[in-house]
């Protein structure tokens, strides 16, 4: 017999900076409702893989991408993300916030870079557009949140 508690999300309300000597990830994905359990699985699945994770390493704490989704509009821990996800959620650390308009807004005043992910340019807004390929990655350049979601639009 197998009994098993619920998986919750842990409660955060901003990014912390990553120092030097410190084991707090650069790279954080952002999910901003992601409802579907299966798309919510698939990019913890993702994630995971491409954080590096490997064998004996699941309970560290020094994740290289970090997990954070809005504790609104967002598909719960579940069966069905766990499967889709194929076990990544049980050994992912993700995290929620209530508001996360303000907490983006408070890492951005930190410093981070935030990417977010769209079909097409939003009309309106003041932003500044890039191909993927024309991304900028490495250790010049500041901590990046990529910012996925809204499937709906």
């Amino acid at each position: 017999v197998l009994r098993a508690g619920t998986l919750d999300f842990e409660p955060i309300t901003r990014i912390t900076y990553p120092k030097e000597g410190e084991n707090t990830p650069s790279l954080w994905l952002v999910l901003d409702e992601v409802v579907d359990p299966q798309n919510f699985g698939a990019l913890l699945r993702s994630a995971y893989f491409l954080g590096g994770a490997s064998p004996g390493k699941e309970n560290e704490t020094n994740a290289s991408i970090g997990i954070m989704v809005c504790s609104k509009n967002s598909a719960p821990a579940s069966a069905i993300s766990s499967a889709a996800s194929a076990g990544a959620l049980e050994l992912c650390q993700v995290y929620s916030t209530n508001n996360l308009p303000r907490t983006l807004s408070a890492a951005n005043e930190e410093g981070w870079r935030i990417l977010g992910a769209a079909a097409s340019a939003p009309s309106g807004m003041n932003v500044e557009c890039f191909d993927l390929q024309d991304v900028k990655v490495g250790e010049s350049q500041p901590p990046t949140i990529l910012v996925l979601g809204s499937e709906g639009h």
